[in-house]
């Protein structure tokens, strides 16, 4: 589970500042598009991230119970860093089969990510060898 922030206009050390947190990965405004076919693709924002410490195993409801605190107390400066046109969301690489092919989460986890204004993607993956 990752916590995202997009922006064409803050910069990655402008966003940490902003939120008084350091972030687990960046990519750059003007990064190429893709590492592996450097082209003249450019990434048009910049990328911040904030990924949960648990294993990747777990529920993730217990990544956004990691998470959220974490962030809840800074739902002024992130209201401020959106201001500026940069798009908040939250992003959750899924496979199926471990989760029985369902996701879940309590009332409470759900009214608490509405809190924020950030959407929720949730990548889900097949892990059926077949």
């Amino acid at each position: 589970m990752t916590f995202i922030i997009q922006s064409e206009v803050l910069a990655a050390d402008e966003i940490s500042e902003r939120m008084g947190l350091q972030p687990t990965n960046v990519v750059d405004k003007g990064a190429p598009t893709s590492w592996r076919n450097p082209g003249p693709a450019q990434r048009r924002h910049t990328t911040w991230e904030l990924a949960s410490s648990l294993p990747e195993d777990a529920e993730p409801a217990a990544h956004l119970e990691a998470l959220l605190p974490l962030l809840e107390p800074r739902s002024s400066a992130l209201r401020q860093i959106r201001g500026t046109g940069a798009t908040a969301f939250w992003s959750c690489f899924v496979t199926a089969k471990p989760t029985g092919n369902m996701l879940w989460l309590e009332p409470d986890v759900l009214s608490r990510l509405g809190q924020l204004g950030a959407a929720l993607e949730f990548d889900i993956y097949d892990s059926d060898g077949d």
